[in-house]
């Protein structure tokens, strides 16, 4: 497993940690989920008497067997919502259910344009 700290642009101090396991069972096991492939977990934030939002925003978790383009942005958009919300308070893609079909949708863009760039070898 290794770890590293991403700072996250334009927001301060805030950071990110992302966290690759060696295999997707070390992950599944880790996250005691079955069916995960990757996952980002947020940082609970206060709201009350005052909104106040730590410097680690959450963790990206991520296995070497499944860091395909649309697993990595499909979780780093989730962090991005998060990221969002905690700090301009957004009421953008309000439940959970839209942001996901967001995160797949653009998981799955972003992964055929990377095939296609590798198909015509503009990207190795």
């Amino acid at each position: 497993m290794k770890k590293t700290k991403i700072i996250i642009r334009y927001s301060g101090n805030r950071f990110v940690d992302v966290v690759l396991f060696d295999n997707k069972e070390k992950l599944k096991i880790a996250l005691k989920d079955k069916k995960v492939l990757g996952q980002y977990s947020p940082e609970p934030f206060t709201v009350y008497p005052k909104i106040k939002v730590g410097t680690k925003l959450g963790t990206i978790y991520l296995n070497k067997e499944n860091i395909g383009v649309g697993v990595l942005s499909h979780e780093v958009l989730h962090c991005v919502f998060d990221w969002y919300d905690k700090l301009y308070h957004g009421s953008f893609l309000e439940t959970s259910e839209d942001q996901e079909k967001a995160c797949w949708i653009q998981g799955d863009i972003v992964r055929r344009i990377a095939l296609w760039l590798i198909k015509i070898k503009a990207w190795k």
